[in-house]
């Protein structure tokens, strides 16, 4: 009985994952078989390989004879180096080496001929709109800010100016109320300057008044005392001629004491006349000063 490696189909619809088998070569593909030795789900990006590396080098050495297509996937991992060397009579280590640099010529040959799938290229525009966004918002987050610095320098700018005009109005104004106050001080002060010389002149004329009236008085009060004393040394000798003559005395001394008591009234009623006539004239003088100031 001939044993030959192969791929039997599992999985679902348009979903396939395939088995490895050990299996009489007189066995249809999806009918009976004698061993299973691993899953490979090409589907899957990368694909998804699962062997049994002791019993497939096991059934190699019996003689089973692998498909083309399990032959490749064998190579590619390295199966199939690690039986032709087993034949040959290498060490586990030497082994185990060869294998590792052929699996990394494998890979870096893969990768150059890397086949670039549907999820690849979604990947890959997905993060090309993601950067051709980043550096949009940017570009706009940049616009944005440059705009709002502009606008805040402008209205900075406008503030600045209008506090200005209003600081240059006030002062202008500030100097206008203190010149117009300086004019309205020059203009009191003129006005108040013949009132303030007025109460001098007037205190100065009724000095000068009362200093001329005090003679008149000191006159009008010397001549009463000099009456009574005319009357008195004229009433002298009368006593002395009615004490020398008794018999005289009381025939004359009645119209003698009546003569002199008249002659001091007579003098006062002068004297108060002379006072009332000086009154009169200081008046009048008062009088005409007083009109004098007012023109």
């Amino acid at each position: 009985m001939a044993v030959k490696l192969r791929f039997r189909r599992l999985g679902r619809k348009k979903r396939p994952i395939f088995g490895l088998v050990a299996a009489d070569s007189r066995s249809p593909r999806d009918g009976r078989f004698i061993e299973d030795l691993g899953r490979y789900n090409p589907v899957s990006e990368p694909a998804e390989i699962k062997l049994e590396k002791d019993r497939i080098l096991y059934w190699l050495s019996q003689g089973a004879q692998p498909s083309d297509t399990v032959r490749s996937l064998l190579s590619s991992e390295g199966i199939l180096l690690t039986h032709s060397l087993q034949r040959k009579g290498l060490s586990e280590e030497e082994i185990e080496a060869a294998v590792v640099q052929h699996r990394e010529k494998r890979a870096e040959k893969a990768s150059s001929k890397t086949k670039v799938t549907k999820e690849d290229r979604i990947r890959e525009s997905l993060k090309a709109e993601a950067a051709a966004a980043s550096v949009k918002a940017a570009e706009y987050a940049k616009a944005k800010a440059e705009a709002e610095a502009k606008a805040k320098a402008e209205a900075d700018a406008a503030k600045a100016k209008a506090e200005a005009e209003v600081e240059a109005q006030r002062e202008a104004a500030a100097r206008a109320a203190k010149g117009e106050q300086e004019e309205l001080n020059v203009a009191q002060a003129k006005a108040d300057a013949p009132d303030a010389d007025a109460p001098s002149k007037a205190k100065g004329k009724p000095a000068k008044t009362e200093a001329k009236a005090e003679p008149v008085k000191a006159k009008a009060e010397a001549k009463p005392a000099k009456t009574e004393a005319k009357a008195e040394a004229k009433a002298e000798p009368v006593k002395a001629e009615a004490k020398a003559k008794p018999a005289k005395a009381d025939a004359k001394a009645e119209p003698a004491k009546a003569e002199a008591k008249a002659k001091p009234a007579k003098a006062k009623k002068a004297a108060s006349a002379e006072e009332t006539k000086d009154e009169g004239a200081a008046a009048e003088s008062a009088g005409d000063d007083s009109k004098a100031e007012k023109a």
